[in-house]
């Protein structure tokens, strides 16, 4: 081994090296191997490539927008319909006598579990955007389609809903917000909550209450016991 690269460094050195055929040459010098009509041919090829990188990426961006449309319709039209049963819960509601229709319809609402779901997420949802006044209203109407749906004994979601009732009067949503009518609302709202619970699920009641005892929380249940 040692003589055959000593006998490359001498030829090199004499300068026969050069004395190598065409073929050879282009062996070990590659830049004289592609021809200069080679040369446009792959300039051509790097032009379609970077054609199909641009174009990828620009699928992938009409992609993500198309995509970004079509949550933004779904968020809206979950919202409108949304609105549209808290609006026919409203009208049910004041209406004391119902036809067979109207009440077959008001139990629908209440027991439509998505429905009620999006009820206790609007309840327990912190989103500081929504404006002091316009929670409260929510909140109020929120407690009042969670109580309508417990006190309806033959809810088929009503085990759910107890459970939900309970989450509610233990949370600390009081401490989402420093508005004082909001506050005051969120507290008044729970003791709601907590005499329904009385009401229709004594046991419920009582659960609650034992969790909720040694904090501040137990003082206002006393009083809903005592005085409600």
């Amino acid at each position: 081994m040692k003589l055959k690269y000593l006998g490359i460094t001498t030829l090199i050195a004499f300068g026969i090296w050069t004395s190598f055929d065409n073929t050879d040459q282009k062996a070990t010098n590659p830049t004289t191997q592609t021809s200069s009509k080679e040369l446009p041919h792959e300039q051509a090829k790097l032009n379609v490539e970077e054609k199909l990188i641009k174009g990828e990426h620009e699928i992938n961006r009409i992609l993500e927008e198309q995509v970004k449309t079509i949550r933004s319709q779904s968020q809206n039209s979950k919202k409108t319909e949304y609105n549209r049963k808290l609006s026919r819960f409203k009208t049910l509601s004041s209406k004391t006598l119902k036809s067979k229709e109207e009440t077959k319809e008001w139990q629908n609402i209440l027991s439509d579990n998505r429905f009620m779901d999006e009820v206790y997420l609007e309840l327990t949802d912190t989103n500081s955007s929504i404006k002091p006044k316009q929670k409260i209203v929510s909140t109020m109407e929120s407690i009042d389609l969670i109580a309508a749906a417990v006190s309806w004994k033959e809810n088929p979601i009503r085990e759910n809903l107890l459970q939900d009732a309970s989450y509610l009067i233990k949370s600390d949503l009081i401490l989402n917000t420093n508005d004082l009518a909001l506050r005051k609302t969120i507290a008044g709202s729970q003791m709601e909550l907590f005499l329904v619970l009385k009401e229709q699920s004594p046991s419920t009641a009582m659960q609650v209450r034992q969790d909720l005892a040694g904090t501040y929380k137990e003082e206002w249940l006393e009083f809903v016991d005592d005085h409600l």
